[in-house]
């Protein structure tokens, strides 16, 4: 797995290098700013827009964790003596404390794998968002994650000209987006980059006839 995976570490520093080498530009160096500017104020449209659709969803979760966790309740001993019991003991054979114990372990987790290729260019929008939504549910009730992206249009080393001139040289790699081991600061920094993904897709949706399908308040 690890020879096919591209990490989000090196999607981030991929990012961070992006935007370096655009601020370097004299045509693009002063859009920058504004562009992350932008991306994080979507970043918050989503997270307000979706955020009582996350807490319903983490509330069903606990309630159904608790549940569960009920129906496979079981009661033993502690190997501590009940004073009471042990007053009985000559008609009660039992005389050690008895707790009821709930299972804590966590067997769940959610591996999510996203169509990247072009041909989904206009559910793009659609295919983050359901993305924000479901790794904010996994960061809020701290469920495991991953999220994917497939594609053979990146590699980790440098491609050969005939690589670029031959489609069937390049490699396939799963680009993970998010994942749970991100810290605080990683996972907003992801967000944020994404977000910018996700304007550039609603511009262009804008450009080519489009943005009535969608909403224009949300970068406004």
């Amino acid at each position: 797995v690890t020879d096919t995976l591209y990490d989000y570490k090196l999607v981030l520093n991929d990012w961070k290098e992006y935007y370096e080498r655009a601020g370097e530009d004299s045509y693009y160096g002063n859009r920058i700013e504004p562009t992350k500017k932008r991306a994080l104020h979507t970043f918050k449209k989503l997270e307000s827009k979706n955020k009582a659709i996350i807490n319903h969803m983490a509330k069903e979760f606990e309630m159904r964790q608790t549940a569960l966790a009920s129906k496979h309740a079981f009661t033993g001993k502690t190997g501590k003596l009940d004073m009471n019991r042990l007053a009985k003991y000559q008609i009660v054979e039992d005389v050690f404390k008895r707790v009821t114990y709930l299972p804590d372990g966590k067997n769940h987790g959610v591996n999510i794998m996203l169509d990247w290729s072009g041909s989904i260019c206009n559910e793009v929008q659609d295919l983050l968002e359901q993305t924000f939504i479901l790794t904010m549910f996994c960061r809020k009730v701290n469920i495991p994650h991953r999220v994917y992206l497939f594609s053979d249009n990146i590699t980790k080393k440098a491609p050969t000209d005939e690589d670029r001139g031959y489609w069937r040289n390049r490699e396939g790699f799963l680009i993970e987006l998010f994942s749970n081991e991100m810290s605080a600061k990683e996972y907003k920094e992801m967000m944020i980059y994404a977000s910018t993904l996700w304007n550039n897709y609603f511009i262009d949706n804008i450009r080519y006839g489009g943005g009535r399908h969608f909403q224009k308040k949300l970068i406004d």
